[in-house]
């Protein structure tokens, strides 16, 4: 079905959004010496996260037929 199909195209482009936090932050971003561009990074990539984690759940209820 189409929607199988629609609910992974969804999920795969969430988890790109998810890993962003990740792809930040993976050098070890807080440094003492910057505390406020360090907490800005931190809180600049949180709504990255959530967005992901929401498409996400979004693509797997397409995928179970809870949505459509």
């Amino acid at each position: 079905k189409i929607y199988y199909i629609l609910g992974a195209i969804l999920f795969f482009f969430g988890l790109h959004l998810t890993m962003v936090p990740f792809m930040m932050l993976s050098d070890g971003v807080i440094d003492p010496d910057f505390l406020i561009e360090s907490l800005f990074m931190i809180v600049f990539s949180i709504p990255f996260l959530m967005a992901g984690l929401f498409v996400q759940l979004f693509g797997l209820k397409v995928i179970s037929g809870r949505v459509g």
